[in-house]
């Protein structure tokens, strides 16, 4: 594993991160991803992380503790993400949305790095990434 990059960036630019959440997500698998991040840039006085949260209409969606995470924009604006984290939760192995999986899929082929948090696995199997 050393020497391995966990995400894609161009060098010297900040690495871009689209976070997915599914509803019912899990929020301390979500805040797991986002603090880690702001916290490297904290400590180095600069960007090295930038994250935005997508969902499929670009609207809130809740967490399985009752918190909802606002959309920075609707996922299907995003062209040509660098890397992608399927955030889920609860009932992740019962999603079941065939234009979000269509949507993982073409970021996949795209060239996008694609991961999961939580049951966001089962999403990307569903979406047959696994």
């Amino acid at each position: 594993m050393a020497g391995e990059q966990v995400f894609r960036g161009s060098d010297g630019a900040p690495v871009e991160v689209t976070l997915l959440p599914i509803p019912n997500f899990s929020f301390s698998s979500f805040a797991a991803l986002v603090e880690p991040l702001r916290l490297a840039n904290y400590v180095a006085e600069r960007p090295h992380y930038n994250w935005r949260v997508v969902t499929p209409e670009g609207m809130p969606v809740r967490s399985s503790c009752g918190v909802a995470v606002a959309a920075d924009e609707p996922a299907e604006r995003i062209r040509r993400p660098e890397n992608v984290v399927v955030c889920g939760g609860v009932d992740g192995w019962a999603f079941e949305d065939p234009a979000t999986f269509a949507l993982l899929r073409r970021w996949a082929r795209d060239g996008a790095h694609v991961g999961a948090a939580c049951t966001g696995a089962y999403v990307l199997a569903r979406a047959g990434l696994l």
